[in-house]
């Protein structure tokens, strides 16, 4: 899994209903978005101890190409392995081959191979909890396109819902991981960022105001957190409260990073600043016509 964007799906404008949360139940489904499980016809896989588990993931990381034994072991132990290292390869490969070809898969074509370079794990994308994340939340972006917001959301919901703690939680800190979990944290984070504006769209403008505070406090130098928070706060009629929080990000981008907030955060404040001027309510629908993010 060298790139962390599993790919786009040719259905990803179809109805959100009609799309599968994981694949026939015969497959082995492969959840990453948290600790490593495996999912069978007949339950969860046994994987055993967490050094198994790492080794599962490092195989999954490189998209179905062969791994050496020597780079498994350099992966798990670093540049001090124990003389026992190799053996240990060769037996967590022998348990998790058994644990994968279990009586809950039976028909399915054995996933963890041996070849002359090494061992590899064919796991289609459509078997991973991270192609199933990213398709729905690209299902998200194409109904917010179409004007369906209330359908939008419930896309990105069931994409976040796939999320159960850091992903490859058994590799953290390793860098073999580190590329595909920031994208994948920066997925989230835009997923959260649509789910807020949706909010808004719907005309849920203190749900909105609510989300996107919690965005801005993780995330304080997010530009699209501080635009849906300060037209869900004028949405909601707190336009003065709204010119108050623009301040707050003007100070924090002037003194961390020595910027200005960009184009479309100003063009918020100038619409904040002609609506108290002018003292008349601006309406959640005045907002949900500038479109979601």
């Amino acid at each position: 899994m060298n790139k962390p964007v599993v790919g786009r799906h040719d259905q990803a404008a179809s109805a959100v209903t009609g799309t599968q949360e994981r694949p026939a139940p015969r497959h082995l489904f492969f959840r990453v978005l948290g600790p490593c499980e495996v999912e069978s016809a007949s339950g969860p896989v046994d994987l055993g101890p967490p050094q198994r588990r790492a080794l599962l993931l490092c195989l999954l990381l490189e998209d179905e190409r062969p791994m050496s034994v020597g780079r498994l072991v350099e992966l798990l132990w670093g540049d001090r392995p124990p003389a026992s290292a190799a053996a240990s390869i060769h037996a967590h490969v022998c348990r998790l081959r058994a644990a994968l070809t279990g009586p809950g898969v039976s028909g399915e074509p054995t996933v963890l191979l041996s070849t002359g370079r090494g061992y590899a794990l064919r796991v289609p994308p459509q078997h991973r909890d991270t192609a199933l994340f990213e398709q729905f939340l690209e299902q998200a972006h194409c109904l917010t396109q179409l004007g369906r917001p209330t359908a939008a959301r419930t896309a990105v919901d069931r994409a976040l819902a796939l999320w159960r703690g850091e992903p490859f939680a058994e590799l953290r800190g390793h860098p073999v991981a580190q590329q595909v979990t920031c994208c994948l944290d920066e997925l989230r984070r835009t997923a959260l960022d649509l789910r807020a504006g949706l909010l808004l769209a719907e005309g849920r403008p203190v749900q909105a105001m609510l989300a996107a505070e919690g965005l801005v406090a993780d995330s304080p130098f997010r530009e699209t957190s501080w635009v849906t928070l300060l037209k869900a706060l004028c949405a909601a009629g707190r336009p003065t409260e709204a010119l108050v929080r623009y301040e707050t990000v003007r100070h924090l981008f002037a003194e961390a990073l020595g910027t200005s907030p960009g184009p479309e955060l100003q063009q918020v404040h100038m619409q904040l600043l002609r609506q108290t001027g002018n003292e008349v309510p601006m309406t959640a629908a005045r907002f949900r016509s500038d479109g979601v993010r």
